[in-house]
């Protein structure tokens, strides 16, 4: 199983930046959690930032549901 990680403009313009690779899956381990809004990669800032309020708030709801 492969994911894509990309970067996206305000006008819309994809880069990706990013390939993980799953060769395998042990269903014994935890799930692993991927949060930008708590491990955001250095240097990087979310925009817009009057959307960060809303994407935290989204976020707060899935790790509630983890």
């Amino acid at each position: 199983m492969t994911f894509l990680f990309e970067t996206v403009r305000a006008n819309g313009h994809r880069n990706p930046c990013a390939r993980l690779t799953l060769d395998e899956v042990d269903d014994d381990s935890p799930r692993p959690a991927i949060d930008p809004m708590l491990n955001p990669p250095p240097g990087w800032e979310l925009r817009p930032g009057w959307i960060s309020g809303l994407r935290e708030r989204a976020y707060e709801g899935s790790r509630a549901g983890r």
